[in-house]
């Protein structure tokens, strides 16, 4: 039995000795990160009259198999991999989480891209990483307060809901073009609320604008995009 032991370690060692022996043949290359930055947030306005989160790197072989994942801090300095074509990818380090109704919720980016790694040299891919979602803000009229005392405008994309206020900014996980439901609330110098209620056409990887605008003191929700 003992005899038998000895002959499977030996036979262990061995195995390992020739894994390491393949991996050290394997031509490797560097991959430098300085290449991948956030692309600027693209306005887009909708106008209603009258009424740098860190990124996550991933490497990935021709295999479809993860080979390194890094963070912002991590992919300050090259790594070193072996020589070959990978993909780069690239998203926001909440880019799965899905914000609670209540939650403002954040601007979140995403791209990929493919890239050689040649023996003994480094690779810098470059790659501009867009925003993936969509985000809106609110612009009121500068005499808006003389007429309302408060206003706010939500949002409805499935099951999620926004509630916009003057001043912030909501995103909602959207990655394609969609048309987005809104309510626009509005309380004037009465106590009387009034609302509007619609949908509008809204652009994934946009940050819309969207303007209230008053006319015969009515509140009417129409939109363009500038």
């Amino acid at each position: 039995m003992n005899s038998m032991k000895k002959f499977l370690y030996i036979i262990a060692a061995v195995l390992c000795l020739v894994a390491c022996q393949n991996d050290a043949l394997q031509p490797e290359g560097f991959v430098s990160f300085s290449g991948v930055t956030k692309a600027q947030q693209e306005q887009v306005e909708v106008v209603t009259r009258a009424v740098e989160t860190g990124l996550v790197v991933d490497i990935i072989n021709e295999k479809g198999a993860l080979v390194k994942r890094l963070t912002a801090a991590d992919s300050a300095q090259p790594c070193k991999v072996v020589a070959g074509t990978y993909t780069l990818r690239a998203y926001s380090e909440d880019y799965e989480y899905r914000y609670k109704n209540l939650e403002p919720g954040t601007a979140k980016y995403w791209a990929e891209t493919t890239f050689e790694v040649t023996a003994g040299e480094t690779a810098a891919p470059s790659l501009q990483v867009p925003m993936a979602n969509m985000g809106f803000f609110l612009t009121l009229p500068a005499d808006f307060n003389q007429w309302f005392t408060d206003c706010s405008l939500q949002f409805s994309y499935g099951t999620t809901t926004r509630t916009l206020k003057p001043g912030g900014t909501v995103y909602l996980d959207a990655t394609v073009n969609t048309d987005i439901a809104y309510t626009f609330t509005a309380v004037n110098i009465d106590g009387e609320t009034m609302s509007k209620s619609g949908t509008f056409a809204a652009q994934a990887g946009k940050l819309h604008n969207v303007t209230y605008k008053m006319a015969d003191q009515q509140i009417r929700v129409t939109y363009d995009f500038r």
